[in-house]
């Protein structure tokens, strides 16, 4: 992996930790997400002008992204509902590079060395340090049900990635990137309005309409910096170096939001951190 492609991805963990942060002090969560999603990608879209539409080989990769991800933006919404920031954000980031080696392997055609087999061996440890944490402590927002549904977001994480690593190959990264995240609103839109009522749809953006905007711009900020990384390097190690958040994540949650973090935690997550790096460099 070029040092470009790390700083990049480092870039987009520090933005991705940036409003995963933001989000949990946000009520209604998943309208907050649509809108911040409508918003950042339309600061984004002026862009197509100069990048153009994706490449219509890539049009069912595409579709297929968008119905990933929506199902990633839904999940996501219950997970901070339910969990800790510092359990859910580490959890589902850090389970994700399991689920994507598998799927590089077997659909991109990715090998797995015997450094990153080690290194995906630390990960598992950091999570099951991560989880045996979660459950030590008595806060109800700690238990087994927010890990599940953290693992259920990093399972969307990983498929979702696959699918787009695979076609910012075939295409240009700016146009797949910013129509993928506009297409998200634009295609919830019927089941959100009529699922949720005018009333509340709009109540959300009006009361939060600066932090939600922010959310909206580093999130869609954040992905395509990714996007640019995986077009050049392996999909399964990128994605996997991506997840250095989950570090930022695990601190963000004890310094700001004075949840416990714990030494089960704090080790799980270093853990998970330096398995990245060995994914990431060596692997």
């Amino acid at each position: 992996m070029t040092a470009l492609s790390f700083g990049l991805l480092v870039i987009s963990a520090i933005l991705h930790t940036s409003w995963n942060f933001l989000l949990k002090n946000i009520q209604d969560r998943f309208l907050a997400i649509w809108w911040a999603i409508l918003i950042g990608s339309s600061v984004f879209l002026p862009l197509l002008f100069f990048s153009g539409l994706p490449n219509p080989a890539i049009w069912p990769w595409f579709l297929a992204s968008v119905v990933v991800e929506i199902l990633y933006y839904s999940m996501l919404g219950l997970a901070y509902s339910i969990g800790d920031f510092s359990v859910v954000y580490p959890f589902a980031r850090g389970s994700a590079p399991l689920f994507l080696l598998v799927w590089s392997h077997f659909f991109l055609g990715e090998e797995l060395t015997l450094v990153g087999s080690i290194g995906v061996g630390i990960l598992i440890l950091g999570l099951a340090l991560i989880t045996s944490g979660a459950k030590a402590t008595s806060n109800s927002a700690s238990k087994p049900a927010g890990v599940l549904v953290a693992l259920a977001v990093g399972l969307l994480i990983s498929v979702y990635t696959a699918i787009d690593g695979y076609a910012v190959k075939q295409t240009d990264v700016l146009g797949y990137g910013i129509l993928l995240f506009f297409a998200l609103p634009v295609f919830s839109f019927p089941v959100v309005y009529t699922h949720y009522g005018h009333q509340r749809w709009l109540s959300v953006i009006t009361s939060q309409p600066f932090k939600i905007s922010i959310v909206g711009v580093f999130s869609v900020a954040a992905y395509l910096l990714a996007l640019f990384a995986y077009q050049t390097s392996v999909v399964g190690y990128s994605g996997s170096v991506r997840e250095i958040s989950v570090v930022f994540g695990a601190f963000a949650g004890w310094f700001f939001l004075k949840e416990q973090l714990g030494r089960r935690r704090l080790a799980g997550s270093f853990a998970i951190f330096a398995a990245l790096l060995l994914i990431g460099f060596w692997g």
